[in-house]
Formats: C-alpha cells, sequence, structure tokens
C-alpha cells in the first residue's frame, strides 16, 4: 500500500493531476499514506474541479456513498460526476476523422475507462439517472 501511494505521489509531483486524484483518495482512506480525511477530499475535490476523470470519479463516489460530511447521499449528483468524467478526453481533444492512429501526438487521446465503467453502470441500473441499458 505504501508503494502504491509512494508512486502516485511521485507521478502527481510531475504533473499528473489522476495520480494526485488517487493519491487524494490514499490520504482520505488512509492506505499506503497518514489519515486525513478533510485533505483527501479537499485533494479530490480540486482534481474534480480540475477536470480530472480520475477525481470526478471520487468525488462522485463520495456522493452516491454519502461520504461528504454534512451531506446526504445524492446518486443524482453522482451520475453528474460520472457522466462528466467519461466525457474528458485524456491527452486532448478526441481525434478528428482526419487523423490515422499513428498520427496521434502521444500519449494518446483517450478517455477514461474508469470513468466510463462508473458512468455505464448508472445508466445500465438507474442509479442517479434513468435506466439505459443499451446507453451503459
Amino acid at each position: 500500500e505504501r508503494e502504491s501511494a509512494y508512486w502516485h505521489a511521485a507521478a502527481a509531483v510531475a504533473g499528473n493531476v489522476e495520480a494526485l486524484a488517487t493519491l487524494g483518495g490514499c490520504v482520505r482512506r488512509g492506505v499506503g499514506a497518514e489519515l486525513d480525511e478533510a485533505a483527501g477530499l479537499d485533494i479530490i475535490t480540486a482534481c474534480a474541479a480540475a477536470g480530472s476523470p480520475v477525481g470526478l470519479v471520487k468525488l462522485g463516489v463520495c456522493h452516491e456513498d454519502g461520504d461528504l460530511p454534512g451531506k446526504p447521499a445524492d446518486a443524482q449528483r453522482a451520475a453528474a460526476l460520472f457522466e462528466s468524467a467519461a466525457s474528458v478526453w485524456v491527452g486532448g481533444e478526441p481525434p478528428s476523422e482526419s487523423e490515422s492512429e499513428s498520427e496521434a501526438s502521444p500519449p494518446p487521446r483517450r478517455r477514461s475507462a474508469l470513468a466510463l465503467f462508473q458512468h455505464g453502470f448508472a445508466q445500465v441500473y438507474g442509479i442517479g439517472t434513468r435506466r439505459d441499458v443499451e446507453a451503459g
């Protein structure tokens, strides 16, 4: 567990916002890092505000589980955050129709698998959103 927090911290220092959001989760839960729920939540919230898919998903899970101090569980807010996370292209805007895979600049532009899963799961099971098995 310490190794995970260490490497996520190293990646965060190098500018990786996804790693910073993951580190926020480690701090929030005390997994591989000193437990500080408020600081971990602040990190996650800042990453979500910056548009990080991992930050948006982690904040969505907090809303879904009712883990935000003084706030009840809110599946609709969670579903909205999952949808926002799933719409973010990591590494830039989506590739244009005229670009081939080999022309994409490194790192390749993609969507977050974690965000797509959370958004699809909410749709398939109608958690905080209209149930839509086809879309999910």
